[in-house]
């Protein structure tokens, strides 16, 4: 399953280029990456746009994604 980062690779742009395409923080970018936090609403369309992804299956792409990366941690944490 692709990721923000995947996706963001993909399109060859950095993590500031993403940022200005959808109109937040370079921070906000890291976050969702990292997913500490997730787009609000209102960014989806822009980030789908610049991602060249479905708006209607960009949330659910991103949610199944963060589930990935909490498994992979709690399984190296061997819980």
């Amino acid at each position: 399953m692709d990721d923000l980062k995947a996706l963001r690779r993909r399109k060859h742009l950095s993590q500031k280029a993403l940022s200005i395409l959808v109109g937040v923080s370079y921070r906000a970018i890291v976050e969702w990456e990292a997913g500490t936090s997730q787009p609000r609403s209102v960014h989806i369309p822009k980030l789908a746009e610049a991602l060249d992804i479905d708006a209607e299956v960009l949330p659910t792409l991103l949610k199944t994604a963060a589930a990935e990366k909490r498994r992979q941690v709690l399984d190296e944490l061997g819980m």
